[in-house]
């Protein structure tokens, strides 16, 4: 793995071996933060050509509804059509980022849905399970 940022709430590495971005959250990321650790993503997805991007929230604490929106309605759109594609999200372990994760997935949904964005995320409990769908996605 190839660490390509690293930060106490986020860290994103390059798995070339399977040729995948994994992204780990950690905490309460600040707004200005949270912001940059996407755009860092969506760097590294054009940069290292690919679609695929693992994202590990088990030890997060989710972002700032602000944040939220911003990740569905400015984010997605400029993202999904230069390659942000796969996404496979892993929930926090704590209820509290569980159901703040639940309501942004709904929200990155139904932005998805809106604007027939071309993204597929689809949600783990289980790092193995997020791994093999992953994996199979073109």
């Amino acid at each position: 793995m190839e660490l390509l940022v690293n930060e106490d709430f986020f860290k994103l590495y390059y798995v070339a071996d399977g040729h995948y971005l994994k992204s780990i959250w950690v905490g309460f990321p600040p707004s200005d933060g949270f912001r940059n650790a996407f755009e860092s993503i969506l760097k590294s997805v054009i940069e290292k050509k690919t679609s695929r991007v693992f994202a590990d929230g088990r030890e997060s604490r989710m972002a700032t509804t602000e944040d939220q929106v911003w990740l569905a309605t400015d984010f997605l759109p400029r993202a999904a059509p230069q390659g942000y594609k796969y996404v496979a999200f892993i929930y926090p372990h704590d209820v509290v980022g569980q159901l703040t994760s639940q309501r942004a997935v709904q929200n990155i949904q139904e932005e998805k849905d809106k604007q027939d964005l071309p993204l597929y995320m689809e949600i783990f409990s289980d790092e193995d399970e997020a791994l093999a769908w992953l994996i199979k996605q073109n």
